[in-house]
């Protein structure tokens, strides 16, 4: 049943008692409202001064019936700075915070100042970083404590629309603010404290970007003269592109110009509202692309540079270049000849007229010679200088219309080696030689008919022409045509020499001849009847030579006279021959031995290497025999008494089938491969190929 309401019927109070019920109703409900206001008001007294662990919480954590809090409100008031913007490392800065009231307020506020600006400062007007508050529009605005850790403090009252400012960096040129030498955006945070609530940043926080500088060089043409001072610009500039008058900063020059000559470091003053001219400026000296650059000394991001194309200057000197410092007297020599201006540059645009001399009377030189465009001030004169007298030799270029324009290049002549290894190519039908090192073989005769043997001495070389029965020889350098010494031979296959004459084996024919060094005589018959001669040595009393048709090793005095004698026989084989101060050895083929056996044949051979394949050719030294197989395709050594297995010193070769020694290498003919090659005596390395291409070697032999 609701309040106030009778049931229709039941009986009760009349119309005045009812009243009288409502009335008092409304009073008790006021008397609750107000109970319950007193009860908030103690409640609220209570908690501001009694101990946290005595005040009512709820179940979370606040005081019974107390509100949730809400996030602190931004003061009512804007900040801004002007200006917005500076560049790193600039000085001369001042900046003016303005703080508006967007209602009446009052109160304290704080500003603080990145560390890497200028501290900012109330003492000293005239020193950086100095601080001014002004009151503006605003009922007041002062200092409001001290400056600690560039921190400003200030206390204000402002009514609705009214603003006051704050000047960072004085009046006085001293007084300005130096920017941070890191660009970017720098915050000034800003707070307010109104009332008693703690300090609360403003809305929106006053930023300074600080952009970065280059340095601008400018004025140099594009193409300057080497030894020519040019006058240049340096110019501070931000990323926008405008000079930066505050600019302080020290640069410094540097150039990949080795020579040239640059303007000392240099600080920029007020003066130079951020650009500086340098005069003289820089003076170049190396012809090509070169490149200017500056730099803050301090900081080296802070930089620019310029390139000019340097031109060379007109020409000073001839540098004669090319020659060797040791030459060979008549090999031809490759010389080069480059104008020169007064710092070392090509004198590109030379165009004089030269001409050659020498120390050296019988030089060959170049004809005079008139540089054109195309040479840019250097020719080649290709093989173009034979220097002939050896000792000290100068080449010397001058210009034929200036004399003092000249240049020269000494060498020292030497006299050409005698020193080479020679061969006969029996398919070309020429000998060859080539020095011991490689290179391009000298072909010193050719068109012979079948050279099957070859010998040389200190003054010729010297050879046996199978087919054209002839015995020949030749100057080592090959600068005349060869001389026969003898001719009508049936068949001359090896020959050999001493310091009278020249001997020779002639299968064919069954004989061994001499003749003397000269010729103009009629061969002497040392040995006639013979089977089948095949190689031949001689030594200070005997010519020695192996038989391959009735296998037998002999000998027969210088001069003949007697028969000859055999130091060995029953030989399968024997083709090839050596002597040494007490032995002959030879290569037997069919055998496929090598054997030993004293000079006079006092004793019976001795196998030394047994086993081969195909030994074809042998030499010997103080203390080994060497030996090509040619059919193993090897080089192979034993001491001489053997009593070891042979070692290989090349393998893998062709055909070799001649073989020579000197003191350090081994050298053979691999006439499959057309081939000269050596060996060092003890091998252990590949071979080196003296020359190639050849058509047909058959012999070899090596200078005295």
């Amino acid at each position: 049943m609701l309040p106030g309401r009778r049931p229709a019927s039941s009986t009760g109070p009349g119309p005045a008692d009812w009243k009288v019920m409502v009335a008092m109703r409304v009073l008790m409900r006021r008397a609750a409202i107000l109970a319950a206001a007193a009860a908030s008001a103690l409640t609220a007294g209570m908690l501001a001064g009694a101990p946290a662990s005595a005040q009512a919480t709820s179940p979370h954590g606040r005081p019974a019936g107390a509100a949730v809090p809400r996030a602190a409100t931004a003061p009512p008031m804007k900040i801004g700075v002007s200006p917005a913007s500076t560049v790193q490392g600039s000085t001369g800065n001042a900046l003016t915070f303005t703080v508006s009231a967007t209602a009446a307020v009052s109160g304290k506020l704080s500003l603080a100042v990145p560390g890497a600006w200028t501290a900012p400062q109330r003492a000293n007007s005239h020193s950086g970083g100095y601080v001014a508050v002004h009151r503006l529009t605003c009922t007041s605005a002062a200092p409001g404590g001290a400056i600690k850790k560039g921190v400003i403090l200030l206390r204000f009252r402002c009514a609705k629309g009214t603003s006051f400012s704050v000047s960072y960096g004085g009046t006085a040129a001293s007084g300005k603010v130096t920017a941070p030498w890191r660009a970017g955006k720098y915050k000034f945070t800003a707070k307010a404290k109104i009332g008693a609530a703690g300090y609360t940043l403003l809305a929106a926080q006053p930023v300074v970007t600080v952009q970065p500088v280059h340095l601008a060089v400018t004025g140099l043409p594009g193409s300057v003269s080497s030894g020519a001072a040019q006058q240049f610009s340096v110019t501070a500039r931000d990323s926008a592109g405008d000079v930066v008058a505050g600019y302080r900063g020290t640069v410094k020059f540097t150039s990949a110009d080795a020579q040239a000559t640059l303007p000392a470091e240099y600080t920029f003053t007020a003066t130079d509202e951020g650009t500086h001219t340098f005069s003289p400026g820089v003076t170049f000296r190396t012809a090509g692309s070169e490149q200017l650059t500056a730099t803050d000394t301090a900081h080296a991001g802070i930089t620019g540079s310029v390139s000019a194309t340097v031109t060379p200057g007109a020409a000073v000197m001839l540098d004669v270049t090319g020659l060797s410092g040791s030459v060979t007297a008549g090999a031809p020599q490759s010389v080069v000849v480059t104008a020169v201006d007064a710092f070392g540059n090509t004198a590109t645009g030379y165009a004089g007229k030269i001409h050659f001399t020498s120390s050296d009377a019988d030089a060959a030189l170049p004809a005079d010679y008139s540089f054109t465009g195309p040479d840019q001030g250097s020719h080649t004169f290709s093989a173009g200088v034979t220097l002939v007298t050896t000792g000290s030799q100068i080449v010397i270029a001058t210009d034929t219309a200036t004399m003092s324009l000249s240049g020269s290049q000494t060498a020292t002549v030497s006299a050409p080696s005698t020193d080479h290894v020679y061969w006969a190519d029996n398919i070309t039908g020429s000998i060859e030689a080539v020095p011991p090192g490689g290179g391009t073989p000298a072909i010193l005769t050719s068109d012979q008919g079948f050279p099957a043997a070859v010998a040389v001495d200190g003054t010729s070389v010297y050879w046996a022409d199978e087919a054209g029965g002839t015995i020949e020889k030749e100057p080592l350098d090959g600068d005349a045509s060869p001389t026969i010494l003898a001719s009508g031979q049936s068949g001359p296959v090896a020959i050999a020499v001493d310091g009278t004459s020249v001997y020779w084996a002639d299968e064919t024919g069954g004989t061994i001849e001499k003749v003397p060094l000269d010729g103009g005589v009629s061969p002497t018959t040392l040995a006639s009847g013979l089977s089948g001669p095949d190689a031949i040595a001689v030594d200070a009393t005997s010519v020695y030579w192996t038989d391959h048709a009735d296998g037998t090793i002999d000998k027969v005095p210088l001069d003949g006279g007697v028969s000859p004698t055999a130091i060995a026989s029953g030989q399968s084989g024997p083709d090839a021959i050596a002597i040494d101060a007490t032995s002959v050895y030879w290569a037997d083929q069919s055998g496929d031995t090598i054997e030993k056996a004293p000079l006079d044949g006092s004793a019976s051979p001795t196998a030394i290497a047994s086993g081969q394949s195909g030994p074809v050719a042998i030499a010997v030294d103080a203390t080994s025999v060497y030996w090509a197989d040619e059919t193993g395709g090897s080089i192979e050594k034993v001491p001489l008494d053997g009593g070891v297995s042979p070692t290989a010193i090349a393998s893998g070769q062709s055909g070799p089938i001649a073989i020579a020694v000197d003191a350090t290498s081994v050298y053979w003919i691999d006439q499959t491969g057309g081939s000269i090659e050596k060996v060092p005596l003890d091998g252990g390395v590949s071979p080196t190929i003296l020359a190639s291409g050849q058509s047909g070697p058959d012999a070899i032999t090596l200078s005295p």
